[in-house]
């Protein structure tokens, strides 16, 4: 494996865009929320991932996430 030194080498391809989403009673607002950000995710050129972070939710926040990304395509967990 070789590491770059140059950064104008890498590629858009090789980048990976991370989005970690505080979650804490949102249930709400998440089909909102996805519904706006699942577009822009698609239209980049970059792989990305969303890490849902719940402390806890107690309004269901977390069971429709969990029923949202079993309906999504996912590259992995």
């Amino acid at each position: 494996m070789s590491l770059q030194s140059d950064p104008q080498q890498a590629t858009r391809r090789e980048l990976l865009l991370s989005i970690v989403v505080p979650v804490f009673n949102e249930r709400t607002m998440l089909p909102v929320f996805l519904e706006n950000l699942l577009p822009i995710l698609q239209s980049l050129a970059l792989k990305s991932e969303v890490v849902f972070v719940d402390d806890g939710s107690q309004d269901g926040s977390a069971e429709y996430l969990k029923q949202m990304i079993s309906k999504m395509p996912v590259s992995g967990l």
